[in-house]
């Protein structure tokens, strides 16, 4: 699929008990304990391309930015996410060129080959500043691309005026109310990794395929008229798989169209 933008976050969740409730060796097996679900969001189609189900680390980081990669047709998307570290580099490892610097002087050994973002990778984050849990300040830095060539994506971006993750931090709370295994204070916890992804797959499915979204609402060609003293209706809504192209594939492998 196409995609011009893309926001990236993480959900906290856990798997069989919260983190400061484990034992040592629980620890070791680094399976149970606080747990993200990864999520690259689409703005502009309400889509959900790429998901991931982990820990906070730059393994499960690189695992999303190369899922969203695979889903994609190409095309490098605008990014955006939170100060988060992790993806920077694992968008390097997805995107970047590899290049040999030019050796120094006739001494030593050869530079090692490293990455460099190529001229359309734009990313950029937003930096939250906290004082006694409120956010008290908000600011964006630019981490790859011109401040020139990502005015002009925003410029022509149909829902987006400024670098922001209002997207996916939107989503987040209908992907915890269509999960009732994502709730903060609820006793339905998931108590096995494979459980909480089947039930996220069945979740992100029911929503890219069932739920209607108002924002894509279409415009009819002839007003319907409707019974009783309600006006005509002058629109459909649309779902996010309509909207995002003709064919897509999930996290999961399996492709659909429409």
């Amino acid at each position: 699929m196409h995609l011009s933008e893309c926001q990236l976050d993480e959900l906290w969740t856990f798997i069989y008990k919260k983190e400061d409730r484990l034992t040592p060796l629980e620890q070791l097996l680094g399976v149970y304990g606080d747990t993200w679900v990864w999520i690259a969001f689409s703005p502009v189609f309400k889509l959900v391309p790429a998901w991931v189900i982990g820990k906070r680390t730059l393994r499960d980081a690189r695992r999303l930015i190369f899922r969203l990669k695979s889903a994609t047709d190409g095309h490098i998307p605008f990014l955006a996410s939170d100060d988060l570290p992790h993806y920077a580099d694992a968008l390097l490892d997805a995107y970047g060129v590899t290049v040999r610097p030019r050796r120094r002087g006739k001494r030593g050994r050869r530079p090692l080959p490293r990455k460099r973002p190529p001229p359309d990778l734009c990313y950029a984050v937003v930096v939250k500043e906290r004082q006694r849990g409120r956010v008290v300040r908000v600011t964006t830095r630019i981490v790859y691309g011109s401040k020139k060539r990502i005015a002009g994506l925003i410029h022509t971006s149909p829902v987006s005026a400024t670098i922001s993750t209002y997207g996916v931090e939107r989503n987040n709370p209908t992907v915890r109310q269509h999960s009732r295994r994502m709730g903060r204070k609820v006793n339905a916890f998931s108590k096995d990794h494979d459980y909480l992804e089947h039930q996220q797959t069945l979740a992100f499915a029911y929503y890219h395929f069932v739920v209607p979204h108002r924002s894509l609402r279409q415009r009819l060609p002839r007003p319907v008229p409707t019974k009783g003293p309600l006006p005509e209706e002058r629109g459909t809504k649309n779902r996010p798989k309509n909207a995002g192209g003709k064919r897509w594939t999930n996290a999961g492998g399996r492709s659909w169209r429409r």
